[in-house]
């Protein structure tokens, strides 16, 4: 009789147990009947870099009025092609920052008597995203047979690395010369395809001066080329990782024992990805390899 007794107990409190009433969630606050509601369901920033690109903003509409329409009019002539066509979105595109400046503009779109706002953050022209400081400074001299203008070729080589010895060849062109890898684990290299007016001095150095990056790739004097001017970054196994083209906007300057680089590095698209600012300050000599 026990056990029965106290079988029937457990069955009445499992059933009062299941008879609880759960707690019933709060609703979440709705428009009264017959208002509208505008709000943005986007971040509250968009972000470009200085090539611009297209953007998005996204809100919430309840309850449109009949008459109500969403209106975007942006202040400044650089936020093109808003279209707000689509419901519940903003389309837009942001053009090229060419200033030095960054720009940080509040985008304000309307219904009604409703408004949302975001921030547009668009990076300068030339901010500097990583800042290096080579312990070497290393390269080649070529002379003037590859240079198209007449000017005198310099392959300058700056790097937390080596440029490493892997024997002397013989070329049927070039006659004897030196070949070097570039596989340091864990180094950056930037190499420097440029062109001086002034031939060697006999102290293999790069003269000074200043040397901006020439696309067309004339080989004249004060420049240097795409193609052979880029940056590598090596993994820890001393391979190539990472390698980015230089373009429009690097710059290098040259006085006496102190070498500052500025590169744009974009990708095979030549969309920008980054720049970096470069310092060495030593003594340094090229390897001699003119003809």
């Amino acid at each position: 009789m026990k056990k029965i007794y106290f079988l029937l107990l457990a069955l009445v409190s499992i059933a009062f147990i299941g008879c609880e009433e759960k707690p019933t969630p709060e609703p979440e606050p709705q428009p009264t009947p017959g208002e509208y509601s505008f709000t943005l369901t986007s971040e509250g920033a968009i972000n470009f870099d200085n090539n611009g690109g297209i953007g998005r903003i996204t809100y919430n509409l309840v309850n449109p009025t009949e008459t109500g329409v969403v209106t975007c009019t942006p202040d400044v002539d650089w936020i093109i092609n808003v279209d707000t066509s689509e419901a519940g979105a903003i389309n837009l595109t942001a053009k090229r920052n060419q200033t030095n400046e960054n720009r940080t503009p509040i985008l304000v779109a309307h219904y009604e008597d409703q408004s949302i706002e975001v921030m547009v953050n668009q990076r300068s022209n030339n901010e500097i995203d990583v800042s290096n400081v080579a312990t070497n400074a290393t390269g080649f001299y070529y002379g003037d047979y590859s240079a198209a203008g007449g000017d005198f070729n310099y392959y300058l080589i700056l790097t937390n690395g080596e440029m490493i010895f892997q024997g002397t060849f013989e070329d049927p062109i070039y006659g004897t010369y030196d070949s070097y890898s570039y596989t340091s684990p864990n180094a950056y290299y930037y190499f420097i395809d440029l062109y001086a007016e002034m031939a060697d001095d006999g102290s293999l150095r790069v003269p000074d001066g200043t040397y901006t990056f020439d696309k067309s790739a004339s080989g004249q004097g004060g420049h240097f080329m795409p193609g052979h001017s880029l940056y590598q970054l090596n993994d820890e196994g001393g391979f190539s990782s990472e390698q980015y083209l230089m373009y429009e906007g690097s710059t290098l300057v040259v006085e006496g024992d102190k070498i500052e680089l500025t590169a744009v590095l974009v990708n095979d698209d030549l969309m920008e990805v980054a720049r970096h600012f470069v310092t060495y300050t030593g003594e340094y000599q090229l390897v001699d390899n003119h003809r």
